[in-house]
C-alpha cells in the first residue's frame, strides 16, 4: 500500500511543480524592494525535483518537513522558518528552525491573531514583506529579539483548500523579492502534499491496523466457537456414551439380578416346605442350591457396584509395589475348592520374580475376575496357567510385564470376541456347568487395567481356548 501511495504521490508532486514552474503568479503587495546584493542560488528547477524526491522517499511528515526546510535555505535564505497547521480556527505549530538550525518552540494561536495569517489564508495566495520597517500591515512580534526586517508568508493549500502557512523572516538588510515569495510558495506547496501524504499514511496505517484487529478479533472467535463446539460434540458423544451405559446397566440389573433370585426363592421356599418331613440329604442338596444362587446374586453385585465406582470415578488409585507371585498364588489358593469340584487344572508358570507398579486391590480384582472365568468356561480335565513375561509389543525394552490367563474352554468366535469390553452387546453365555455371568466383569477389567496405565486384549479359538492377556508397568527400584 504504502508502495503504491508513493508511486502516485511521485507522480502528482512532478505534474504540481511543473505547472508551478510554467505559470506566472500575480503581482505581489510588496513594499519598495531595495538594491542590496544576493548570494547566488541554485537552479529553482533541480531544487524542486530534488524536493520532489523527497515528498516521495517518505511518508513521515515531521522527516520530510525537515528535509524540505534544508532544501529551501539552499535557494532562499531564511533566519526563522515556521510550518502551522490549520484546525478549529487555529494555527499549531508543525515543524520549524531558527538561525542556528534549532528547533522551534511549539505554539498554538488562533488564526485572526495576526492578520496577515488570515490574509494569507483566505487568499490562497503568499504575502510578501520586503521591510517590515515601511509596511504597515506588520505587526510587531512581541520580545522577538532580533527583530524581523524581511518576511514571506505563503499557505499551504491542497486540492483548492488551505491546510496551514509556511512562514520565513531574515534579521539582516537582505531583502526577500517576488522570486522568493514564488519560491516559498512552490516550497508550500510540497510541504502541504507532504502533510496530506502523511495524514492519509496515518489514516490508511490506522485503517490496517484496525482492519488487523477486526481480523484477529474475528479469528479468535471463530477459534473460541471451533473450540466450543468441539467441546460440545466431545460432550455430546459422552452424554450419549452414559445414556448407553445407564440403559444397559438397568437392563443388566432388570434380567441378571431377577435370574438367580428365582431358584434362591424357589429353594427356599421348598425347604420351608420340606425341613420337617425331608431326609438330611435333600435338605443339604436344597441348601447347596440356595447357597450358589445366593453367590451368584452377591458376585452380580458385586460386579455392579465395582463398575458403577470406576463409571463415577469414586475408585481410588494408589500404585505400590506389587509381588506378582505372591498375588498370583493368593488367589490360585481361593479357587482351589471350585477347581477340585469341576476336576480342573489351575497352574502358575512365572519363570522369575516379577514386581509391579499397580494398584494392589485393582490388580488382584482383575487376575481373580480373568482366573475366574477361565475356570467357568474351562470343562472337566481341562487346565487353566497363568503367564508372566516381558511385554515386548513395542519391539523395545520392556518397562512393563505381559500376564496371560489361558485355559483350554469352549473358546470364542471372532465374532463374539468383538462384542466383548462393549457395554452396549452385553455378551455373556454359560459356563461349562451353567454357571451364569454378569457381562460386567471384562469391563471391569478393562477399567482397571487402564487406570494402571495397561491394556488389555482376548485371543481365542473356538473349541481349543480363550487366553486374555494384559500388561501392567513394571516396578523399577
Amino acid at each position: 500500500m504504502k508502495k503504491f501511495l508513493i508511486g502516485f504521490i511521485l507522480g502528482a508532486t512532478v505534474t504540481v511543480i511543473n505547472n508551478l514552474l510554467r505559470q506566472k503568479l500575480s503581482p505581489l503587495p510588496t513594499s519598495q524592494v531595495t538594491g542590496l546584493s544576493y548570494p547566488e542560488q541554485p537552479h529553482l528547477s533541480e531544487t524542486l525535483l530534488e524536493v520532489t524526491k523527497i515528498v516521495s522517499s517518505t511518508l513521515k511528515s515531521q522527516e520530510v518537513i525537515d528535509l524540505i526546510l534544508n532544501q529551501l535555505e539552499k535557494v532562499v535564505q531564511y533566519h526563522h522558518a515556521t510550518v502551522t497547521l490549520l484546525g478549529n480556527d487555529e494555527l499549531s505549530f508543525v515543524a520549524g528552525r531558527d538561525e542556528h538550525g534549532k528547533v522551534v518552540k511549539n505554539f498554538t494561536m488562533p488564526v485572526d491573531h495576526y492578520p496577515l495569517n488570515a490574509a494569507v489564508l483566505e487568499s490562497h495566495r503568499p504575502i510578501l514583506i520586503p521591510d517590515v520597517n515601511l509596511d504597515t500591515r506588520w505587526q510587531p512580534i512581541p520580545n522577538e529579539n532580533p527583530p524581523t526586517r524581511s518576511f514571506i508568508n505563503a499557505p499551504l493549500v491542497f486540492k483548492n483548500r488551505p491546510i496551514g502557512l509556511l512562514g520565513i523572516r531574515r534579521y539582516d538588510q537582505i531583502q526577500y523579492t517576488p522570486k522568493d515569495a514564488e519560491t516559498i510558495f512552490a516550497f508550500a506547496t510540497q510541504v502541504a502534499i507532504a502533510l496530506e501524504n502523511a495524514r492519509l499514511a496515518e489514516k490508511t496505517e490506522t485503517a490496517l491496523l484496525e482492519n488487523q484487529r477486526l481480523y484477529q478479533i474475528s479469528r479468535q472467535e471463530l477459534l473460541d466457537r471451533e473450540r466450543a463446539e468441539a467441546a460440545l460434540q466431545v460432550a455430546n458423544e459422552e452424554l450419549t456414551r452414559l445414556n448407553v451405559n445407564k440403559d444397559k446397566f438397568f437392563s443388566i440389573v432388570a434380567h441378571d439380578l431377577r435370574g438367580p433370585f428365582a431358584p434362591l426363592i424357589n429353594y427356599s421356599d421348598l425347604l420351608v416346605d420340606i425341613a420337617d418331613t425331608a431326609p438330611a440329604k435333600e435338605i443339604m442338596e436344597i441348601s447347596e442350591a440356595i447357597h450358589s444362587s445366593a453367590k451368584v446374586v452377591y458376585k452380580l453385585l458385586d460386579n455392579l457396584l465395582e463398575w458403577s465406582r470406576l463409571q463415577m470415578g469414586q475408585m481410588s488409585y494408589h500404585p505400590t509395589k506389587i509381588d506378582l507371585t505372591a498375588v498370583v498364588q493368593q488367589n490360585l489358593y481361593l479357587v482351589e475348592r471350585v477347581a477340585a469340584q469341576k476336576n480342573v487344572v489351575v497352574q502358575a508358570q512365572l519363570p522369575q520374580q516379577f514386581c509391579l507398579n499397580a494398584d494392589e486391590d485393582m490388580f488382584d480384582t482383575v487376575l481373580r475376575n480373568l482366573i475366574s472365568n477361565a475356570l467357568k468356561f474351562t470343562p472337566a480335565d481341562g487346565q487353566v496357567t497363568i503367564f508372566a513375561q516381558p511385554y515386548n509389543g513395542n519391539k523395545s525394552p520392556s518397562n512393563a510385564i505381559e500376564i496371560a490367563v489361558c485355559d483350554t474352554g469352549v473358546g470364542m468366535s471372532k465374532t463374539d470376541v468383538n462384542k466383548l469390553f462393549k457395554i452396549e452387546t452385553h455378551h455373556t453365555t454359560l459356563g461349562t456347568n451353567d454357571e451364569r455371568g454378569t457381562g460386567l466383569g471384562l469391563m471391569i477389567c478393562q477399567e482397571m487395567v487402564n487406570y494402571n496405565h495397561g491394556k488389555i486384549w482376548v485371543e481365542s479359538i473356538e473349541e481349543e481356548g480363550t487366553t486374555v492377556r494384559f500388561t501392567v508397568p513394571r516396578w523399577s527400584d
